[in-house]
């Protein structure tokens, strides 16, 4: 498995998703305004929604 923190930045939504390891399947939940998780087993992810405005 390939650790290290990433980014992703998709410009057409305006999310920046940050994550450790490679990507996996996992459900998001809003924690605070625009701040989002990643919820799954072993998922350690985090976003941000609108990053853009």
């Amino acid at each position: 498995m390939e650790k290290g923190l990433r980014f992703s930045f998709d410009k057409e939504a305006g999310i920046l998703d940050i994550s450790i390891g490679s990507p996996k399947k996992a459900a998001s939940r809003g924690i605070q305004g625009d701040f989002f998780i990643g919820v799954g087993p072993k998922t350690k992810g985090s976003g941000i929604c609108g990053f853009t405005e």
